[in-house]
C-alpha cells in the first residue's frame, strides 16, 4: 500500500494527471513519459483491489462455516442464519443450553437477549461514532468502550461454544485469545465442528445434557 502511495504522489505531482484531463487524446498520452507509471499503478490498484476483495469473502465464509455444520448437526431449523448480517453471532449465542454470563455481572438465560444486546450496542456505536465521533477525545473514548464491551459478549460467547463441544478446559483461554487474534478461534471451531455436541446430534430441540444421577 506504501508503494502505490507513492506512486501515487508521483503522478500526482509530475502534473501528468493534468495533462490527461486537459489533453483528452490516448495517442499523445500513450507517448508520455509518465505513461508506463500510469500503466503499472492502475494494475497495482487493480491487483489491490481483487486481492482484498477475495480475502473479505473468505474472511466472511471462513468462519461460519463450521458453525453452520454445528448448527446443522445440532438440529437447528435454520443454520443457513449464520451466513447473513449478525447471523452467526445470534446461533453462536443461542446453541449452547448454558447460563449465559457477562463476566460474572449479569447472568441470564435467555441468550438471545444477549444478542440484542449485543445489536444495540452495534447500533449505538455507529450513531454514538457519527454524531460525537468529531468531538476528538470523547468520540475515541466512546467508541473504544463500545468495542470493549462487544468483545466481552463474543469472549463468553466463544466459552459457551466450545464448552458445548467439550473444550472445558482450553474454553476460556481460547476465548480470550480469539477475541484479539481471531483466527485462533477459527482453527478451534473447525476442530469442534466434528464432534458431537454435548446434548447429541439432532437434539436442539429435545436436549439430552447428562448430569449427575446418570452416573
Amino acid at each position: 500500500m506504501s508503494l502505490l502511495f507513492i506512486l501515487d504522489y508521483i503522478l500526482l505531482y509530475s502534473g501528468f494527471f493534468n495533462f490527461i484531463f486537459w489533453e483528452g487524446d490516448w495517442a499523445a498520452i500513450q507517448a508520455h513519459e509518465r505513461f508506463p507509471l500510469l500503466f503499472i499503478l492502475i494494475c497495482a490498484h487493480v491487483v489491490v483491489f481483487v486481492c482484498s476483495l477475495i480475502w473479505s469473502i473468505i474472511e466472511y465464509i471462513l468462519p461460519r462455516i463450521p458453525i453452520y455444520i454445528m448448527a446443522y448437526n445440532s438440529g437447528y431449523s435454520k443454520p443457513w442464519l449464520v451466513f447473513v448480517p449478525y447471523g452467526k453471532t445470534y446461533v453462536s449465542l443461542i446453541l449452547p443450553f448454558v447460563e449465559y454470563s457477562y463476566l460474572g455481572w449479569i447472568k441470564t438465560y435467555n441468550r438471545q437477549t444477549v444478542f440484542w444486546i449485543y445489536f444495540a450496542l452495534d447500533m449505538l456505536e455507529s450513531i454514538a461514532t457519527l454524531i460525537l465521533g468529531y468531538i476528538p477525545l470523547f468520540g475515541r473514548l466512546l467508541s473504544l468502550a463500545y468495542k470493549v464491551g462487544k468483545k466481552m459478549i463474543h469472549y463468553s460467547e466463544y466459552k459457551d461454544l466450545l464448552k458445548l463441544y467439550n473444550y472445558n478446559e482450553s474454553a476460556s483461554w481460547v476465548a480470550g485469545i480469539g477475541i484479539i487474534f481471531p483466527f485462533v478461534y477459527w482453527i478451534y471451531l473447525f476442530l469442534a465442528c466434528r464432534k458431537e455436541p454435548e446434548f447429541g446430534y439432532d437434539n436442539y430441540y429435545n436436549p439430552y445434557i447428562p448430569n449427575e444421577y446418570d452416573k
